[in-house]
């Protein structure tokens, strides 16, 4: 068969208008290696940060406690996501690893879980709690067999959880 025949697919690239009016190219050498020497060098305590983002959470767990009706509500849930995100990002730039993977584990349970009765707060909790002993550790850098156990704790109780509450 010929090219360009009626049975042959013709293959048709469109306009890339986004490529169009940014140009093309990337992030120079040179600026990215002095973000990398700066992040390198980042003094600013990572700490009182984390601990920002843990009372924002354990400040809707009691909100939670007071008005059970809010642990379905869809708003009320994505308060708590925004802290656990910005632990979990966060916590990887300030090389406090194991927070990131902590965090990440929560992100997924809130998704899953899609409310938080009482096994869900308690989840929560246990998530809070080892976040707050590493930062009083100052558990920085690689994970570790024991952080890795932390992890993997904190997702076993999260697979429960789904098990008896039928979030396959």
């Amino acid at each position: 068969m010929k090219r360009g025949t009626p049975n042959e697919p013709k293959f048709i690239d469109p306009k890339n208008t986004l490529k169009i009016k940014v140009g093309h190219g990337g992030i120079p050498p040179a600026n990215l290696k002095k973000s990398q020497q700066i992040i390198g060098q980042n003094n600013i305590d990572f700490v009182p940060i984390a601990t920002g983002y843990l009372e924002q959470i354990e400040h809707n767990l009691n909100k939670l406690n007071d008005h059970p009706s809010l642990k379905k509500d869809k708003l009320f849930l994505d308060k708590f996501a925004q802290p656990v995100m910005g632990l979990k990002a966060n916590g990887g730039m300030f090389q406090y690893t194991l927070v990131s993977m902590i965090a990440d584990v929560g992100l997924i349970f809130l998704d899953k879980a899609g409310e938080l009765n009482e096994d869900g707060r308690e989840i929560i909790k246990a998530h809070n709690t080892s976040i707050k002993m590493i930062l009083q550790a100052r558990l920085k850098g690689s994970v570790g067999r024991e952080g890795r156990q932390i992890v993997d704790e904190l997702q076993d109780a999260c697979t429960r959880y789904y098990k008896k509450h039928g979030k396959n």
